[in-house]
């Protein structure tokens, strides 16, 4: 049962990734539109803030994944014996290795990922901008 509410929790935190990634896009925008250089790098850090509190708002469960993972791992063990046990925590790996898996985050977060990648991108081209010197990575 736990380790089924587990797998279903990951994929819930995945399902709103995306949400939280289109938010983020749009905000993105929002904070580059301002003409003022020290209120855009106040908004992009709020920004971030923000978006780092509503992802763990919405969530039902918030304790990390490792930290679920030790917990059911620590039920399994002190609740179960012999090949049950082994069966579960062989299940519980099997979400473990879901968990940690590229492919698996790429087909379900992909939006996310995008607006994640925009706006890291666009803070280090402002802050290329911004200092000119330093020329972080893009000569625009």
């Amino acid at each position: 049962e736990h380790i089924k509410n587990y797998s279903k929790h990951i994929d819930e935190f995945r399902s709103q990734a995306n949400s939280q990634g289109i938010w983020l896009f749009i905000s993105t925008l929002g904070c580059w539109s301002v003409n003022i250089p020290l209120i855009q790098v106040i908004a992009a850090i709020l920004l971030f803030c923000i978006f780092i509190f509503n992802s763990k708002q919405d969530m039902t469960e918030k304790r990390a994944f490792h930290k679920i993972e030790e917990d059911i791992a620590k039920d399994i063990d002190s609740n179960l014996i012999g090949d049950s046990r082994k069966a579960r925590l062989y299940d519980l790996g099997l979400v473990e290795k879901y968990r940690k898996a590229i492919k698996p985050v790429l087909k379900t977060s992909p939006i996310f990922i995008v607006c994640y990648i925009f706006y890291s991108i666009s803070f280090l081209v402002f802050f290329s901008n911004l200092f000119p010197r330093m020329k972080l990575i893009f000569n625009f």
